[in-house]
């Protein structure tokens, strides 16, 4: 209970202090969901987080029921939108590059998606069904150095990401259905955003206006001389 109360606190904090700045942008990495300890490494511009998390869902389906009596390949699966928690398990890891024997977070993180088809089996690997599919994420997160979340966080971020969810499930050999289970793993590795097309055309324009205003003084430069 004085857990579940110092993480209260701790997130309440969080929000507070970042509720006015803009939330940064996890641009490498990965958050690894598996039944095993997961991996939860993420950097991006002045940031880099890694450490080992087990996840509490607090809203929307659990990956499993999507599929959990077997999905015919070619059906549509959509995650929709989940919610978790960081869990009372602790890990050591690193943040920005320092490391700590055990890192205490606190947060909940977002994801939306993916959305994809259920796949047949892997010519290789027949009991082995992979499917990928584009993910948008958010989140609030801090990290403390000891379990009482004393003094100032390592890390105390709102953040936001996207990228592309692997999903890896078993497929039966009775019927060919592909089936999410516990054991089975997903990851969602983050990536750089692509600029929207509008972007790409001001930053052009803008670049072409640079250079002409740049050749003009030169032209002027060397009239006056």
């Amino acid at each position: 209970m004085k857990f579940v109360l110092r993480s209260a606190v701790a997130l309440s904090l969080l929000c507070v202090s970042t509720a006015a700045a803009d939330p940064v942008t996890v641009t490498t990495g990965m958050i690894v969901f598996t039944d095993e300890p997961g991996v939860f490494q993420i950097s991006g511009s002045g940031f880099e987080v890694n450490m080992g998390w087990f996840p509490i869902q607090l809203s929307g389906t659990p990956f499993g029921n999507h599929c959990a009596s077997g999905c015919v390949p070619g059906t549509a699966i959509d995650f929709g939108t989940t919610t978790y928690a960081f869990s009372d398990f602790h890990s050591g890891g690193s943040v920005n590059g320092q490391m700590f024997p055990q890192l205490f977070p606190v947060g909940e993180l977002t994801f939306k998606g993916p959305k994809f088809i259920a796949p047949s089996s892997d010519a290789e690997r027949p009991y082995l069904g992979i499917a990928q599919a584009p993910f948008t994420f958010h989140g609030s997160v801090a990290i403390f150095a000891d379990e009482l979340h004393s003094g100032s966080p390592l890390f105390a971020e709102q953040l936001t990401g996207s990228g592309t969810a692997t999903v890896f499930g078993t497929v039966l050999s009775a019927g060919n259905l592909f089936l999410l289970e516990d054991g089975d793993d997903v990851h969602f590795a983050f990536s750089s955003p692509v600029p929207e097309p509008s972007t790409l055309v001001m930053l052009v324009s803008g670049l072409i206006g640079a250079a002409a205003a740049a050749n003009r003084r030169r032209r002027s430069g060397g009239a006056n001389g």
